[in-house]
Parts: structure tokens; sequence; C-alpha cells
């Protein structure tokens, strides 16, 4: 390819370069759209402290970021075991595999020195190693961390449709309350962080004294020594207080509400990916991208269905 047609590739796989009318189409809840809008924070904060050290050690003027320099950069460089950040040659040609185990660290190995001399010479090289076999002419993958579709689409332009590293977020609301944001993993299970803080929205008065006795009278006898208890609830951590169910009423308060927030944001994605598929769009990325959310969110709703099926999802 030339340079213009690799340009161009990058261009239409990687959503910081989508037109606004191709990115309107990834009804994701918000999440694409704030990735991005951070990532470009980041990077603008980065290049304004550059800039302001240029500035000051010489009278040249400002860089400019060239966002096909930092897409190429992000999608190509790799995190050395030692932190340092590299471009690796060959690397950058394996595909990703999110069940592909692989180590990888820098030796230093032995080559001859290019002299008359043949000396050895200690050089570093780095070594990956993934945990299956693979016979001649087969494709070799590795993974590129533990990255959710979020993270493939954003860096590298891709989505893993069986991404077991994968994990969805959603935005729980009620009026006059703050946004509660919970995390669903790959099996369907919901952040336990998210739950205490639901369960402390939901308790009143009665189930949060008995939350108090409870982790008082565990205290006691010795069966949990993390926590101080005071009688002012500031003192106590949401997560001590609530990470166990405090009541039946309490507890189907918080999962009616988690599962109104699944349901409602899986039918967006199943929607979002029904339009993206028409025939005078058909993108296939973003349908991907869709699909595989409205799947995750799916898992989760499931199980809460299961506990309750009383609810009718």
């Amino acid at each position: 390819k030339s340079l213009e047609e690799d340009e161009n590739s990058i261009l239409s796989c990687m959503p910081q370069f989508w037109t606004s009318q191709r990115r309107e189409l990834v009804w994701d809840g918000g999440w694409l759209e704030e990735r991005l809008g951070r990532e470009s924070q980041d990077i603008n904060t980065i290049m304004e402290d550059d800039n302001n050290k240029r500035r000051r050690r010489s009278k040249r003027s400002s860089k400019k970021i060239d966002p096909w320099s930092v897409a190429i950069a992000a999608s190509r460089a790799n995190f050395l075991p030692d932190f340092r950040y590299s471009l690796t040659p060959m690397l950058d040609m394996f595909n990703h595999d999110s069940m592909a185990t692989t180590r990888a660290n820098v030796i230093l190995a032995s080559k001859n020195n290019d002299d008359d001399n043949n000396d050895q010479v200690k050089e570093e090289m780095l070594s990956l190693r993934v945990n299956r076999l693979y016979e001649a002419g087969e494709e070799v993958f590795i993974s590129y961390g533990d990255l959710t579709n979020l993270d493939t689409l954003v860096d590298y332009g891709f989505v893993d449709k069986q991404n077991t590293q994968n994990k969805e977020s959603i935005a729980v609301r009620m009026l006059r309350y703050p946004t509660t944001i919970a995390t669903i993993d790959y099996d369907g299970q919901i952040d336990s962080g998210a739950i205490a803080s639901l369960r402390q929205l939901f308790a009143n008065d009665v189930e949060v004294d008995q939350a108090h006795a409870r982790l008082r009278g565990e205290q006691e006898n010795g069966v949990r020594n993390d926590v101080t208890v005071s009688p002012s609830t500031s003192t106590t951590t949401t997560m001590s207080l609530f990470a166990r169910p405090i009541s039946d009423r309490n507890e189907e308060e918080v999962f009616s509400l988690l599962a109104s927030a699944l349901d409602g944001d899986m039918d967006e994605a199943r929607t979002g990916a029904k339009e993206a598929s028409l025939p005078h769009i058909n993108d296939e990325l973003v349908v991907d991208y869709l699909t595989a959310r409205a799947n995750h969110l799916e898992k989760a709703l499931k199980l809460i269905a299961k506990k309750y099926p009383e609810f009718g999802y």
C-alpha cells in the first residue's frame, strides 16, 4: 500500500478520525465520546506542558500535534516490562487474541560483532512466549493486554467479538441522587462497589443502624478486624457497611434499578446496531461493537432475571 492508502485505512477504523455522522451511530451510552474526549484532553495537556518548556528554553514556536502520528505510535508501539515505550520491528504484525496468554521480557542475547574479530557482544532482545503450540503456516496470536472492546476500538481500530477480557459500563441514574457507574464483567457479574453504593442510597434509617450493628458485632467477635466502626456513619466506608445485602426490600430495589438500566442500555445498543447495519450505512465495525455490548449486558440481565423472575425481564 502507498502511504496515502495506509493512512486512509487507519482513518477509517479509528474513531478519533471518524466523521461526526459516523460517531453518532455509536449508541453505547456515550462511553466512546467520553473516552475520546478524555484522551484528547490528556494529549492537549501533554503538548501544552511541552510547549511551555520549549518557550522557556528558547524563542522557538510551539509544536502542533499531528493526530495521525499519535495514532500510528499508539497502535504500533508497546510498553516493555521495564516501562520503556518501544517501537519493535515485526511485533506490530501480530494480531490480538484475548485468550492468548503472552509473556514478554527483555533478555540479553549474544551476537557476533560486525568487526573482523567476530567478538561476542551482548544485545537486548524482546522475548515473547504464548501458551500454546502452533503448526507450520498457522497464524500466531498474542495478547495486547487485558483490553476491553472500547480499548481495542479506540487504540487499534478493531473489536474482538469473543473478547474474554471485555467489560462494559452503564450509568445508573435516579432523580436527586448522583449517577452510579456500574461495571459489568465478562461473565455478567456487576461490580460490588456499585451495588454497595446503591444499597446505601436505598437504605432507610433502620437498615443503616442494622448494618452498623452487624459490623460492630463482627468486630467484637473477631470476624472482622479491617474496619473501625464509630457512631458516625461518615467514618465507616460504604463498601464496609453495604458489601452484603442488608434486607430483602433493599436488595429488590437495588436490582430492579440495575435491571432497568441494563435493559435500557442493551436495547439502545441493539437498536444502534440495527441502524448501522442498514444497507445504505452497512458499518460492520460499529455493528460488531454495539452487538458485543448488547450481548455482554444481556448476561448481567439474565443473572438478575434468574434471581428475580418477578421483574419480568
